[in-house]
């Protein structure tokens, strides 16, 4: 699937549906199921998990990085809707992570060690309301990713 071109694509219409599933429509509806107990309680945090490949044009990854823009607007606007009411929403972007996707690949400097983004979520305690807040995600972060909560980055 990627890289590819888009027309080159292999089984594009299975892909096409894929992408938008897993990227957008699965994203929306754990928004749909969460926010309503988070806006009965007073507080809560939603993660969403863009990619660095949403913000900057990215030949053959486009229906990819192009499904990334749409979580970065969506969590963009549910900030907007929700922040009165103590939610915060917001996105993390690396370039890569350690996927079956991409092979596993070992984490570094440009890839996220496997497992990391699901440490970052799983905190939620001392968030800035910045939903455009990128995370650095340098090999050996997630130790000490925490004291990172207090500071602008």
């Amino acid at each position: 699937m990627i890289p590819s071109k888009f027309l080159e694509t292999k089984n594009l219409n299975q892909t096409m549906t894929d992408v938008i599933n897993c990227n957008m429509r699965a994203m929306a509806e754990m928004c749909r199921i969460c926010l309503p107990g988070m806006e009965k309680r007073g507080k809560g945090v939603i993660v969403n998990l863009s990619s660095g490949v949403a913000t900057i044009p990215c030949p053959l990854y486009s229906l990819y990085s192009a499904s990334k823009v749409f979580v970065e607007r969506f969590s963009l606007c549910l900030q907007a809707e929700y922040s009165a009411k103590g939610i915060i929403i917001q996105t993390i972007a690396p370039f890569s992570v350690s996927t079956a996707m991409i092979g596993f690949q070992k984490g570094g400097l440009s890839i996220l060690p496997e497992g990391l983004c699901e440490n970052l979520s799983a905190v939620s305690k001392g968030w800035r309301q910045n939903p455009r807040q990128r995370w650095p995600h340098l090999y050996g972060l997630a130790p000490t990713v925490s004291s990172l909560w207090d500071s602008p980055l």
